[in-house]
């Protein structure tokens, strides 16, 4: 398949991006296994922002950053997902 100049020269630059900005990592490392998080209601009442932290310090406090989960942490964060589905979708 023959590929015309502009579209090779940008296919190119696709590949060869490399992102300047430093992405803070999607889930922060948390020390305290067991974090109780309110109920969805009071959750989306909260900034976005603190909404996020307090989403993402739970998932880390059941499957750590760095790890591989086993199947009870799979069931755990499956849990957490139905228990949380509203504020995950709303400021997810």
């Amino acid at each position: 398949m023959m590929l015309h100049i502009p579209n090779r020269i940008t296919l190119q630059d696709l590949l060869s991006f490399i992102p300047e900005d430093d992405i803070p990592p999607s889930v922060s490392w948390v020390e305290d296994r067991f974090i109780t998080l309110p109920n969805d209601d009071e959750l989306i009442r909260k900034p976005v922002s603190e909404t996020r932290e307090l989403l993402n310090r739970a998932v880390a406090s059941i499957i750590p950053p760095d790890t591989s989960p086993h199947s009870d942490d799979i069931d755990k964060l499956d849990q957490f997902y139905r228990d949380h589905l509203k504020a995950i979708h709303m400021h997810g």
